[in-house]
């Protein structure tokens, strides 16, 4: 706690009366503040490497084409809906986990390299 510009008025009995604005130097939120900036400094990086990867994977995914065929539409569908990718991820996830559309889910959700 600290006392900007205090004005201080000494009395009787080695009393002392102190007046300002008293203000408290919260340390906990200074950090965080750092913290913020450092990150904020980061986050430019970072997605510019998540865009060049996604770019590299479309542009690999392209070519290929999917067959259906052995995988339910309901499967797909739930994919699509719980992880927001194209029908193309969702088909190419359910193939690479055996038809599996826990696991995919599941894989897709935590590992978006997939």
């Amino acid at each position: 706690m600290y006392i900007d510009d205090p004005e201080v008025l000494k009395g009787a009995d080695n009393t002392y009366v102190v007046f300002g604005e008293a203000k408290i130097q919260d340390f906990s939120s200074l950090g965080a503040e750092q913290e913020a900036k450092r990150f904020a400094s980061e986050q430019p990086v970072a997605a510019e490497k998540t865009e060049a990867k996604t770019e590299e994977v479309k542009g690999a995914d392209e070519g290929e084409e999917l067959s259906e065929e052995g995988l339910k539409a309901e499967d797909i569908e739930t994919l699509i809906s719980h992880t927001s990718c194209t029908r193309r991820e969702a088909v190419k996830a359910l193939r690479e986990t055996n038809g599996d559309s826990v696991a995919a889910i599941i894989v897709k959700k935590h590992f978006r390299g997939f």
